[in-house]
């Protein structure tokens, strides 16, 4: 039980990441999630079979990306929440790097009074792929932000 609740603080962190302004620092914090997230998976006994399944986060795109890819990458998920419409996929490159991906915005919906959206996101860089799907609501100031997971709302 509580691997999987750090497993799911760790899932919204790297959402967090993903909508994160500071694109030079990103790589770095994630760099640190995987290795803080391996170590307590590890130290929890969990063995290498949960643990491995972190491996997906250091062999990742995002790992791979550089800031300006993050920040080209960020751009077009900020845009693509503030304006696309569901099921319209926003597609992002960087020719000097050749990573590229796609955001697409799958279901709009209400949340706490907020505007919420699951988007999917598929991203490539160095010969790595990776797809993921996230819930973002809107906040008052205006930015994205990864809900809590329902399981730590009391």
């Amino acid at each position: 039980m509580l691997c999987s609740r750090l497993f799911l603080h760790a899932t919204a962190a790297h959402a967090r990441l993903l909508v994160s302004q500071n694109a030079t620092e990103s790589p770095l914090k994630m760099r640190m999630l995987n290795v803080l997230l391996s170590v307590v998976l590890f130290a929890l006994g969990t063995g290498t079979a949960l643990a491995s399944n972190v491996t997906f986060m250091r062999n990742s795109p995002l790992a791979k990306m550089t800031a300006e890819d993050l920040d080209l990458m960020r751009t077009t998920l900020r845009e693509t929440l503030d304006r696309a419409a569901d099921d319209a996929p926003k597609r992002w490159e960087n020719p000097k790097t050749g990573a590229s991906g796609v955001v697409t915005p799958l279901k709009s919906y209400q949340r706490d009074g907020m505007a919420c959206r699951v988007v999917e996101i598929f991203n490539e860089a160095q010969g790595f792929s990776g797809r993921t799907r996230h819930d973002f609501c809107k906040q008052p100031d205006g930015t994205w932000k990864a809900p809590a997971p329902a399981s730590s709302k009391r």
